[in-house]
Order: C-alpha cells, then structure tokens, then sequence
C-alpha cells in the first residue's frame, strides 16, 4: 500500500482534526432535558426511559455514519494504491522518454543508424501507451533538453518531436537526465509512472558514473518502473578521431601562411591504415595541405603538422577532416583563429643589467618572445612591441594598453621588489582582461607584493596559489619535466608529441613550491617529483600563470631547451585566447560572448552550424560594466553565428561587432570507447532489476506489459457516495416526526 497525493501527510493531520466534528456536534447539539417534579407523569417514566435510549442509539450511529464518511474523504484525498502480481496493460500511466542522442548513436547498424533505430522504438512504444497516459521527453547528452510536448497528452506533438529528434555531437551524461525524469514523475497524478531509456548502452558512462548512477536509478524506481531499450548494437566501426587541431605560433599576423598540430587517434580494435587528413583555411579552393597518416595501431595517437594561410583580419575559420575510417561523426574538426598586428608586452625585471643584458633575469625570455612569430619574418615586420623595465622603476602607467605583463627575477635582491602602487594597479589590469605571468622569485614580501597578501579581491587571492619555501636536486639527480602530467585537452597537449616532447629533457636543481592553490587553479605540468611547475587560473578576460622555476638559469637549465620558445609561446597563447573570449567550445560547453556597451538593447539570434535553426537568444545583460551575452545551444560540431534578430549575417560584415563566430569540436570522449553493456552487465547495475527490451523484439515483448499500481481513489468516491447516501437516509428516519 501506498499513498500517491504528494502532500497526504498534511491531508492526514487534518483528516484527524476533522474527524473530531462529528463527536463534538454530537455532544453539542444532544437533547437536553429540564427535570420537573410532576407526580401525574410518573406512570410514564419507564416509557420515557425507553424511548430515550432508542434516541440515543440512532444518534451514536448516525454519528458513526458522520465519521466513517469524513475517513473516507480524507483516505481518498490521499490518493491510496497497492501493487499487485496480476496487472492491467490498460491502466494509463506517467511516462518520461530518455533519447541518447550522443555521438555513439551515429554508428550504422545494417541500413539505419541507432539513432534512427532508438527513435523508431520511442515511436512504437508511444504507441503503446494506454489512453489518457502522459509522455514526456528529454534528449540528453552532455546536458538535458526538455523537449516537452507541451500538453503530456498530446500525442501528435510527442511523435513530432520523436520524429524530428537530431544527432548531437556530445557525450553521454545520463545522471542529470535520470534526476530530471524523478522531479517530471513526482509531479505525475497517475498511480503507475515509467521511464523509458532508449539508448546503444554505451560502456564509458556507466562505468565514470559509478554509484551515483546506480543510486539514481534506485530513486526512480521507487516511483515507479524503469524500462531500458537497447538499440542494435553489433557494430564495431574501424574508427580513428581527431583529437586536437591547435595553431603552433602565438601570435599570427593575417595573411600569414601557419603551422598546425593536428592530433589523430585510433579509438577501434584494429590497426588502421590508409588514413587522410586535410587542413583547410578560409579559402578551401585554393589553401589545402593534405598527409597521409601512418598506420595506428588500437589506442596509438599521432601528431601530424599541416599548414594553412590566414587571410583575413580577425576570426578564421581553419578546418581539418579526416577520410579512411568507418564512423565520420568525429573525423572533423572546425577552430576559430585570431589574427592580430601587434602584441604589447611588458617584462618587469628584478635583476634588470643594461651594462650585460645576458645577466639580466629576463635575457632569454625577452628572445623567446621576439621569436613569436618565427625568425624569417621578424626583420620584416616585428610584431612584438616588447618593453622591458626595472622592479625600481616601473610605474602603474607603463600597464596601460599592455596586454600581457610578466614577473621575473623579482624578490632576489633589495632593488628587485614593486612599488605597492604598481602592485595595486596589477589587480585591476588582471581584472580587465590583462595576462599576468609571474617566473618563481623570493617571497611574497620580497617581490614587493606583501601588502596584497590580506587584500579582499589582492594578487594572492587572484593567483591560483602561493610560493612556499625553496626545493633543492644534486646536479646529479635533477627533477625534470613530467610531460605526461599535461591534461588531455590542456593548452600544452601538444608537448606531449614529438618534436615538443622534447620539453621533458629539462632539468631543474632548484625551484620553489607552489600550494594553497585555489579551487578552481589547473595544475598544467609537475615536475617528475609531482610538483607544480606550472599553474593557472582565468578571472574574467584576465589570465594568471605561476611556476615554480625562474627564467634564468640558476634553478633551471629551460631557457636553454629547444622546448622554452614553444613553451612560452604557448604561455602567451592561452593570454590571448582568454582575451578574445572562449572561441573554441567542446561540444555542450557554454559559449559567453561581451558585445560592446552600446548594443545593450540589442537583441541577438544564434544560428546553427547546418543554419537550419535560429535560437532567440534575447538582449545582452550588463553585469561589472560588461554585457554578457550566454548561450548552451552547441549540442552540434560546426561554426555558429551570432547576429542581430532581423537580420542576415552577410550584411553586417565579419568584423562588426554586431557579429560574432565561435566553433564547436566532437567531445571525443564519446568515441573513445565504442564498447556496449550487455543485458547481464546492466542487469548488474541495479538494485530492483529493471525491464530490458531489445529494439529488435519489441513486437514481441514491448507492447502487453502489465502495469501493476493499482489506485484505489474512484472506488473509494463511489463507496463515499454511498455512506453519503446511507448518512442522508437514516439523518431523515430519526429526525422524522412521530
């Protein structure tokens, strides 16, 4: 037994106070009677006292009667029912429809798709529904669209919406949706409630989720049942991915012919070969490199590099594609690449020598980031504009128009501290979309930066963590770089390839401790002791980077490595790319896009990779002095656009800045591991064994399931009905006249 109302709680606590009215009217309102002495009325006492107790009676059961009636108001308010083994395949009931949408379900099974074959299913099963059941439906991914329909009852708009249902270029994540389905079927008003999974049963998310997922099920199946429809799922696709496409110069200047590292993966159970890729710019007819891949054995990741022209000023868009393998959701991938003039920097030096550059703290940085852009083009246009100042002399107003500022050589001598103005200026710079990259020196206090320290939004809280004391190696034993520490996806995966592998050669004897780091601070690389070399954190458009060596080569022999110029390059990339906003999302990330302060009444329309579709996204909001504009429409792989409503991209101009372009890659951790769960392995799963039906045995199997909830309310109406009717009746035979 159960009790369906979601507040019976409540309505029992009330059912009991109003259970007392019958007993309280009942004393209240019971005959009375004024004795009087009168000796010729005694012959009828004794029949008097007969008559009294006949009274008595019908007024106890007409109160009984008042009682039962208002018990089984409030019973059947409650909504009670049971579950029993012999059920009703007839008995309507609240239904949700999880669609996996994710990017496994692209693989072709025979002559359809799983995608194809899983909204096939959702179409027979909704079908099969009894009369006045409600559907609801959530296509879920890396996040989970309510799809409606907007009347639960309405058929029509569930298998429009079924029909019409598109492939996404996203990985699974099946908990927000199964919480999701638990909040729709609490809201329910039917006694039975399922949810329906259709999906290939990919391995990787059932496995990453762990007990949470398994804890999500249990709570939905006490609700009600769960029933997982597995599509085909034989298919084992020879499949390669592109896991990466990254720019190998900073700073490109437009027109500039580029260097691209393209990363290529074999994701399948065999060796592959034959494999292409193709990088094309802006203009494909006339700018493409293509190479051929060499072979890739299961799980093997190569780094091919492959050139393509900028030509525009601004945002290009760069295309890689690869050819040869059996599953082409993930042979694609599309960047936005930002051509700018000139870079301004500025380098304050704690140990600045003009007398012998080669002393200074800042000697082989300041060549690293001559070198931007390649030395056969610097004679020809210098795009740097590096300045480099003292610890003594620097003032706020050298921060002004700098994009990236870096701190080395600070705190080693009494001269190579900051000045507490400057020091105060570096907060708001940072704030306002400046990059900050401070090399490892002396202390907080002997870099001048002490009176930050305790400050509410200070440098120490802005930074992603704090330096400790010094470590020490023997010559002999140095600590070097732990390449493979680099997280996959970060902005130096690509020294984890040859030739930049080579960055792992470096050797440190000396550095200093990087901890306290904050939550949200990403450890980029460690040291082959499991230090933090480098660590960073983003706070608006502003970047800032720690690490824990210095740019010289008394802790360290990097400078003199041939992976220091990429390194710093790569450094100085992630500044810039954080200054331009996130142009390059994952699939499912959330794009943020700040137009300028005087469209903040604008309203802006997205439009989709296939321009099929145009999402209203509204006015900007200001928050900070910035307009924000957000949007998580980027379930598909492609270039999005944004424009103004009304009107069409081509005639406000790439450049306008009523026009913004941001590109979205495959999650390629949906392609990872293409392996599926069986029926015995999902059985393990759950607590409560849920009900697993095959796409290809539905005919058989799906539609004569018995719903076994029964709910007992329109009895109890009618059974109410009839104690109201007793309660009439016999109210009238003892109150008639005699």
């Amino acid at each position: 037994m159960s009790l369906l109302s979601p507040i019976w709680l409540t309505t029992a606590l009330m059912g009991l106070a109003v259970l007392s009215l019958p007993v309280i009217i009942h004393y209240l309102f019971r005959s009375r009677y004024r004795v009087v002495n009168w000796a010729a009325m005694d012959f009828l006492r004794k029949s008097m006292e007969e008559t009294s107790r006949r009274i008595q009676f019908r007024e106890l059961l007409l109160m009984l009667l008042r009682i039962a009636l208002l018990a089984l108001l409030v019973f059947a308010l409650m909504r009670p029912s049971s579950r029993s083994k012999q059920g009703d395949a007839n008995t309507p009931v609240d239904a949700v429809f999880i669609v996996d949408v994710s990017a496994s379900m692209a693989i072709t099974e025979g002559k359809t798709t799983r995608l194809n074959d899983a909204k096939e299913a959702a179409l027979s099963m909704l079908a099969s529904l009894p009369s006045q059941s409600t559907v609801h439906i959530l296509q879920t991914g890396q996040h989970v669209i309510d799809l409606g329909p907007a009347s639960p009852t309405n058929r029509d708009q569930a298998r429009f919406i079924l029909e019409h249902l598109e492939q996404s270029h996203e990985a699974l994540h099946l908990l927000p949706a199964l919480r999701q389905a638990e909040a729709i079927l609490s809201r329910g008003s039917l006694a039975n409630k399922e949810v329906y999974l259709f999906s290939d049963m990919q391995r990787s998310d059932w496995n990453n989720a762990g007990t949470d997922l398994n804890q999500a099920w249990a709570s939905l199946q006490e609700q009600g049942q769960a029933i997982l429809v597995q599509t085909r799922h034989a298919a084992q696709p020879a499949n390669a991915s592109l896991t990466n496409l990254r720019p190998q110069v900073a700073l490109p200047l437009p027109g500039d012919r580029v260097p691209f590292l393209v990363e290529v993966r074999n994701t399948g159970t065999s060796t592959l070969q034959g494999l292409t890729v193709t990088l094309q710019g802006t203009n494909a007819d006339r700018d493409t490199d293509t190479q051929t891949v060499p072979p890739l054995k299961p799980g093997e990741t190569v780094a091919l590099t492959l050139t393509t022209r900028l030509e525009l000023r601004g945002k290009n868009v760069v295309t890689a594609e690869l050819q040869g393998d059996e599953l082409a959701i993930d042979n694609k991938l599309q960047v936005i690449v930002e051509t700018r003039d000139r870079l301004k920097v500025l380098i304050v030096d704690g140990q600045l020598n003009n007398t012998d550059p080669a002393q200074s703290a800042s000697f082989f940085l300041a060549h690293a980031l001559r070198s931007l852009r390649g030395p056969s083009q610097l004679e020809a246009s210098p795009a740097v504009d590096l300045r480099i100042v003292s610890a003594a002399e620097v003032y706020p107003a050298q921060l002004a128009e700098m994009q990236v500022c870096f701190l080395v050589g600070l705190g080693m001598s009494p001269t190579g501290k900051v000045s507490p103005e400057f020091a105060d200026r570096l907060i708001s710079f940072v704030q306002q979309g400046g990059g900050l990259i401070t090399f490892a020196g002396g202390t907080m206090a002997e870099m001048g930066l002490e009176k930050l320290a305790d400050h509410a939004h200070g440098l120490r809280s802005l930074f992603p963590g704090t330096w400790e004391q010094t470590f020490n190696a023997l010559p002999t034993t140095p600590v070097t770089f732990d390449i493979q520490s680099i997280p996959t996806g970060s902005f130096l995966n690509a020294f984890r390839f040859a030739p930049l592998d080579r960055l792992k050669q470096t050797e440190t004897t000396l550095g200093r401790k990087i901890i306290n780091m904050t939550s949200d601070a990403i450890v980029a690389l460690k040291f082959s002791n499991g230090l933090p070399v480098l660590v960073y954190r983003t706070e608006g458009l502003g970047t800032l980077i720690m690490l824990g060596i210095r740019a010289d080569l008394l802790s360290s022999d990097a400078p003199l490595r041939p992976g220091f110029v990429p390194w710093v390059q790569s450094m100085v990339g992630l500044v810039l790319a954080q200054q331009s906003g996130k142009k390059n999302l994952v699939a499912g990330d959330t794009y943020a896009w700040s137009p300028v302060l005087e469209h903040l009444q604008q309203r802006f329309t997205l439009v989709t990779p296939q321009q099929a579709a145009l999402v209203s996204l509204g006015s900007p909001h200001l928050k900070q002095n910035r307009l924000q504009l957000f949007t998580a429409h980027t379930n598909q792989a492609g270039v999005y656009r944004i424009i103004p409503e009304g009107v069409q991209a081509e005639e406000t101009g790439q450049d306008s800045s009523l026009i913004d372009l941001f590109a979205v890659v495959p999650d390629v951790n949906e392609t990872a591991n293409l392996a599926t769960l069986s029926a015995e392995e999902l059985q393990e799963k759950f607590i409560t064994a849920p009900v697993i039906l095959a796409t290809d045995s539905l005919s058989s199997t799906g539609h004569d399931r018995s719903r076994i909830q029964h709910e007992w309310t329109p009895r109890l109406w009618w059974l109410l009905l009839g104690v109201l009717a007793a309660e009439l009746a016999f109210g009238w035979y003892c109150n008639r006249e005699v």
